[in-house]
Order: structure tokens, then C-alpha cells, then sequence
């Protein structure tokens, strides 16, 4: 099954970055690995990103340092155009599309790419609809979280080992997708 999916990166660096960029360069994997796949993937990112998706941008180049507002102001202005669109599934990567999924009508997948932070755990639980998915074994003790493979540079020691690890990641992603969908 085809399908539609919108994934919010941030504003902070491009997908893939050049350099710094945990959270980017997961979504550049799984980006590429859901095209790759087959599906129609819009990506909500900087304008200097690359990626083989359909891109679409608020902020021509990265915005850093990391700024709270233009980070605010790119999620919002994605999940503007999600809504306007028809999207089968929304995968944000920042928690402030959590707040705006409300407005959303596809169903919401979010990646935790951070450590485990009591504010946020808590923001999480306002939130019961959201499929939650992890990166990393500390955040399974959040109830309804998929902890993904890790596919990123730092991680895995090898070009192959990286194709791997995404391409595991990216099927993971794809059925936690189709549960929600």
C-alpha cells in the first residue's frame, strides 16, 4: 500500500546536515528509505536540504543557532500546509506538532530524539492519540513507544551497516505507519 506521508524536520539544519545534526540525519535515512520504499513523502524542511522526496520549506537555509520562535513558527507553518493537504500520516520530529496535530487531520507519528525529560513526558500524556516512537532503549518506559534501530553515523560503523540499520528502521517505521493510518 502507497501512501502519503508528511514528515516535519526542523528548522535548525538541513536533512541530511552538514556537520551537527542527530535529529536530521534520522529523518534524512528514514526519508529516503520511505521513497525508496515506494511512497509519496512530502519533507518540511529547510530550503538547503537535498533529498529525493518533495520538499517544501519556510526558511531558505538553516536557522542557527537553534531559535525557540523559528522553530515554532516552522512547525506551525507545516502543519498549515498538512492540513490543507491529504496526508495519510504526519511524522514530527519536534514536540510542538504534538500541540498542533489538533488541527491535523491525518493521524500523528513522533520521534523522540532527546533524553527523557519529565516536562515533556508529561506534555507527551496530554497527547493519548499520538503513536510515539523512539530512538533509543531509555525512552520505552513511556507507555506506547516503538524503540526504532539506530541508524545514524555515530552509531554504525559502516556504510553497510548504516543501509542496514535504516532500511530496518524504515520497515519498522512503515508498519508503525500502517498501524496508525
Amino acid at each position: 500500500m502507497i501512501m502519503r506521508i508528511a514528515i516535519i524536520s526542523t528548522a535548525a539544519a538541513a536533512v541530511p546536515p552538514v556537520g551537527y545534526g542527530g535529529t536530521e540525519r534520522v529523518v534524512h535515512y528514514l526519508t529516503e528509505g520511505l521513497v525508496r520504499a515506494g511512497h509519496e513523502v512530502t519533507l518540511f524542511a529547510t530550503g538547503d536540504s537535498r533529498t529525493a522526496a518533495d520538499l517544501r520549506w519556510l526558511y531558505r537555509e538553516s536557522v542557527w543557532p537553534i531559535e525557540a520562535m523559528a522553530e515554532l513558527n516552522h512547525v506551525a507553518w507545516s502543519c498549515a500546509e498538512i492540513a490543507a493537504d491529504a496526508f495519510d500520516v504526519v511524522h514530527a520530529n519536534q514536540a510542538a506538532a504534538l500541540a498542533l496535530s489538533r488541527f491535523v487531520r491525518a493521524p500523528l507519528v513522533y520521534t523522540l530524539h532527546h533524553d527523557r525529560v519529565d516536562e515533556l513526558s508529561r506534555f507527551y500524556g496530554c497527547h493519548p492519540d499520538v503513536q510515539y516512537v523512539a530512538i533509543s532503549e531509555r525512552q520505552r518506559e513511556l507507555d506506547r513507544v516503538v524503540v526504532l534501530a539506530a541508524g545514524t553515523e555515530s552509531s554504525t560503523p559502516t556504510r553497510v551497516a548504516r543501509a542496514n540499520a535504516s532500511a530496518m528502521s524504515c520497515v519498522t517505521m512503515t508498519t508503525v505507519l500502517r498501524t496508525v493510518a
